[in-house]
């Protein structure tokens, strides 16, 4: 059987809080066989990529798409049912009773549906009552079109996602007219024509990258923690998540410091960046994507270094880490990607790798790039060009999802 890599791209609601994410994968895997022909002894296929869904998930809800021909398949029947939620598209050549009443066993088992692609003359009008969701293609479905599915979906008591929205603008205008989901990564873009002005505690955070890459110490970083509360809480709270003191619990920004170590100021520091200085700040959709860029691009640099690894190595991935994150950091700044690079006085290799893509690690941000936005041809090109393999890569996506889910 080989290995799958998931692509996932969050739905999130008005809030731009997660309410799951939509899967992406390579097809389904194949039954597999040892030498003898025999089926082999080992977790099947199905049960095998549910796993690595649920590794990729987290606590969140999974939105996966499956081909009507696949309805009876036994990867269906072994999706999780509190977890999981089947989109199916349209019905074409398919018969409707027989797909109606394979639904219906699917619900009395507990796994929801969402329709997706649905149009207002759409031929699953007999499905809508099984039918917890419903998808629309934002940049294919008119304003007076989205009007009439919000009135007759309010009706039946079927929520919309509206797919595809990758502008604030297109978010704001979908909002104004009903829709309470979303799929796109209108929050990861850069709105030109939106002020914004950043928070006391992000500046502080500006400043002190700066002061960092020009080789401030420890000390003078847990100064301005200490003058700033908000900042010091945030902190404890991200070490404290992801345990990395292990024995016991860090109590202060001098332990946290200590336990962090200059190698590993920078990337806190972003992760701050991102995550502000609310309770929920980990768990917005930027955070999230910023966050696996970052350990992403760190593991498969470090799968390229090899297994002797040393300072040096541990630097290198660590610089590859920071370049995922700080892709995403002119969203936060409110700016253009030039103007943060030139704010955050990033060093020549994290700039070129940044914005032209240059050097392995530009490499390995367009490969973060591409499973987002579901180019997996360019996804499988990146690979070759790097003899990395699908195993490898979903086994640093496996680790990077614990990672992110834990913070």
């Amino acid at each position: 059987m080989e290995s799958q890599f998931i692509g996932r791209q969050p739905i999130v609601n008005r809030k731009e809080v997660i309410l799951g994410y939509r899967l992406l994968y390579g097809g389904l895997p194949d039954v597999q066989y040892d030498p003898s022909g025999k089926p082999a002894e080992v977790q099947s296929p199905s049960e095998h990529l549910v796993k690595h869904f649920q590794e990729a998930l987290g606590e969140a809800t999974g939105f996966v798409e499956v081909d009507i021909d696949d309805l009876n398949s036994p990867f269906v029947d072994a999706l999780p049912p509190k977890q999981f939620v089947i989109e199916i598209g349209p019905l074409e050549d398919h018969d409707p009773r027989k797909v109606e009443s394979r639904c219906k066993k699917l619900r009395e088992r507990g796994l929801r549906i969402c329709l997706g692609n649905y149009g207002r003359r759409d031929n699953r009008s007999s499905l809508l009552e099984l039918a917890s969701y419903i998808k629309i293609d934002a940049l294919a479905t008119s304003d007076s079109e989205i009007k009439t599915i919000v009135r007759r979906m309010r009706k039946q008591n079927v929520e919309i996602i509206a797919s595809r929205v990758d502008l604030p603008t297109q978010f704001a205008n979908l909002v104004e007219q009903g829709i309470d989901l979303f799929q796109g990564y209108f929050y990861a873009r850069h709105d030109p024509d939106c002020e914004k002005e950043l928070s006391p505690d992000r500046m502080t955070i500006v400043e002190l990258l700066s002061r960092v890459s020009g080789g401030a110490e420890i000390y003078e970083v847990e100064e301005a923690f200490k003058k700033n509360a908000n900042l010091g809480v945030s902190l404890l709270r991200l070490v404290n998540g992801l345990q990395l003191a292990r024995s016991q619990k860090i109590e202060t920004v001098n332990q946290a410091l200590v336990m962090i170590g200059a190698h590993g100021l920078s990337r806190w520091l972003n992760i701050l960046l991102f995550a502000g200085t609310g309770e929920d700040g980990s768990k917005t959709p930027l955070f999230k994507l910023a966050s696996s860029r970052g350990k992403l691009m760190e593991l498969l640099q470090l799968e390229l270094l090899g297994p002797d690894i040393g300072r040096a190595e541990k630097d290198i991935a660590e610089r590859a880490f920071l370049i995922g994150m700080l892709s995403l950091s002119h969203v936060v700044l409110g700016v253009s990607q030039l103007d943060a690079i030139e704010q955050l006085s990033l060093a020549e290799e994290l700039r070129v790798a940044i914005s032209d893509y240059d050097g392995v690690a530009g490499s390995l941000l367009k490969l973060t790039q591409a499973l987002e936005d579901e180019d997996l041809d360019e996804v499988e090109k990146i690979l070759a060009n790097h003899s990395l393999t699908r195993k490898q890569l979903q086994g640093a996506q496996a680790e990077a999802f614990n990672w992110v889910n834990a913070l």
